[in-house]
């Protein structure tokens, strides 16, 4: 049972950073194209 919770949190993270990775991205399109 533990190693579920374990799992969850560090599935939790990843899919934290990415979506950090993909805001980033965004805006950076963003501020390029208003160039």
């Amino acid at each position: 049972q533990d190693d579920v919770e374990t799992e969850m949190q560090r599935l939790r993270l990843e899919i934290q950073q990415r979506m950090d990775m993909y805001n980033s991205v965004c805006k950076e399109a963003i501020s390029a194209r208003q160039k």
